[in-house]
């Protein structure tokens, strides 16, 4: 501990005495930091933009030899704000 202590001061020595490294890095940091922080909340964290999205489904088949083919490509889209459309009493 007292290693990793004496470790802490000398990087803060050096980056005191040359505050243009300093202000670089510490701006690219900001900036990755940043950018990785908006992927995640953009892929895993904000809800995806349509109403009612848990009741999206994916649908596929899978033949004899294993391979899956995807049916869901196959539907055409519901109309903006229509929830599902009704085929023989079933909402899809």
């Amino acid at each position: 501990m007292n290693t990793l202590w004496h470790d802490v001061r000398f990087g803060a020595r050096m980056l005191a005495k040359n505050p243009g490294f300093t202000v670089v890095a510490v701006l690219t940091l900001a900036l990755g930091v940043g950018t990785i922080l908006s992927v995640v909340y953009a892929v895993l964290l904000r809800p995806i933009p349509y109403p009612e999205p848990y009741r999206l489904v994916r649908v596929w088949q899978v033949d004899s030899q294993g391979a899956e083919s995807n049916l869901s490509a196959l539907l055409p889209p519901c109309p903006a704000g229509h929830a599902g459309r009704s085929r023989g009493g079933a909402t899809l």
